[in-house]
């Protein structure tokens, strides 16, 4: 899971998108773009390599991020994300924002008017090759965070997975192939061998560590807290 979360989605938000880059100017903010990098992983990719979403569209979507609603229960991403580096995302805020914001923001950018579209379209603009891509990743991204996996959808996986990695040898010309993508050709057997890979990601222990080490001991673990501690870890919910 953190493969594909700090991996797979950061790069392709981070390098491909170039997510953020209308906000940051070459020579004014150089020091606060290497800054921006650190927060990722992935960082071999070309960012010349950027094919079919101006700056004016990435502006609209972060705009547009704002106007997404979502029930309760439901992670909520940060107000500044897309915007200006304020922290690190969280891996749940990087499922919700690539499952359920992002396609919602970008859905009225990458089709817009439907006869502009289709006519573009059938001129074999790129537009359409750059919503599969899109798509497969969403497709992915939502199948890696399903309770329950069936053989079709490890079969499923597999060929969205393929179709993201073929599109995006078209649409991004100067990417790189780098260890996190190789590493995501083996998801499909995983997700056979141990089932769904939310029950066996890593995240459910960092988020109980951090539950506990946000409670205020003063330097001593007195009676209380220790009945706290024992309440939370026979209540969380993994």
């Amino acid at each position: 899971m953190r493969n594909w979360v700090e991996g797979i989605l950061q790069h392709d938000l981070h390098n491909l998108w170039r997510w953020d880059f209308e906000k940051l100017k070459p020579k004014e903010n150089e020091s606060q773009y290497h800054d921006l990098e650190e927060d990722f992983e992935m960082q071999d990719g070309d960012t010349s390599a950027q094919v079919g979403i101006s700056c004016e569209q990435v502006h609209t979507m972060t705009s547009a991020l704002s106007d997404v609603r979502v029930p309760f229960g439901v992670t909520r991403i940060p107000q500044w994300l897309g915007q200006t580096k304020e922290g690190k995302i969280k891996a749940s805020e990087w499922q919700s924002f690539f499952s359920i914001y992002l396609p919602l923001a970008a859905i009225d950018i990458l089709v817009g008017d439907m006869s502009i579209f289709l006519e573009n379209a059938n001129k074999g603009g790129k537009t359409c090759l750059l919503i599969e891509n899109f798509s497969a990743l969403v497709v992915c991204t939502h199948i890696l965070e399903a309770q329950s996996i069936t053989n079709f959808n490890c079969l499923h996986l597999k060929e969205e997975y393929c179709n993201y990695c073929e599109t995006s040898k078209t649409l991004f010309s100067g990417c790189t192939i780098n260890l996190n993508h190789q590493y995501a050709l083996h998801i499909k057997s995983q997700l056979r061998k141990w089932g769904p890979l939310i029950g066996v990601s890593e995240f459910a222990g960092e988020r109980l560590n951090g539950i506990l080490q946000s409670i205020p001991t003063s330097g001593e673990l007195g009676s209380n807290v220790a009945v706290w501690l024992v309440f939370m870890a026979n209540n969380v919910c993994f």
